[in-house]
């Protein structure tokens, strides 16, 4: 679907200029279905974070669609009933060369909420990953147990964060 992602135009809306060579696209959707989800085919969106978590690797492009989606947990936990649990625990990791990029649809709002942390960067060493366009809420957050809207707790080697709002 999308090899090189240079500035693209998507259903004209402008996207952000990247430079990196893509492997796999991934669409995520309130709509989609984690069994039927497809990669590189925006027509059969998975449904979670978790529906394409096990499957990511460097060069990876993750789109948002509009809407309101439990936390994203780079090492695929979720503290039960606070998120999706993903079924395989693992710490994704990109590279120099091909980061892995969580980004909202151009032009779409997405709002990741819901989660012990909203947004949280842990697990074995988590590396070149880029968060791109995600409003992330932490002001609706229980405050207990040391629970914010975007959490680093381990440690993280190149993680960016652009065009983030966290409340």
């Amino acid at each position: 679907y999308i090899r090189e992602l240079k500035c693209l135009d998507l259903d004209a809306n402008k996207f952000p200029c990247y430079t990196f060579a893509v492997n796999n696209v991934y669409f995520i959707s309130n709509s989609g279905d984690d069994d039927t989800g497809e990669e590189n085919n925006p027509a059969k969106p998975y449904q979670t974070y978790c529906g394409v978590h096990r499957q990511l690797s460097p060069g990876d492009i993750v789109f948002f669609r509009e809407g309101l989606y439990k936390g994203i947990y780079t090492n695929g936990i979720s503290y039960g009933a606070y998120g999706d649990e993903c079924s395989i625990p693992r710490t994704i990791q990109g590279t120099a060369s091909q980061p892995i990029l969580l980004i909202n649809y151009p032009g779409e709002r997405v709002i990741i909420a819901r989660g012990y942390s909203s947004l949280e960067v842990s697990g074995n060493d988590p590396q070149y990953l880029i968060f791109h366009g995600l409003e992330v809420n932490g002001k609706d957050l229980d405050p207990g147990d040391n629970r914010a809207g975007i959490m680093i707790s381990s440690p993280s080697i190149n993680i960016t964060f652009r065009e983030i709002e966290a409340t």
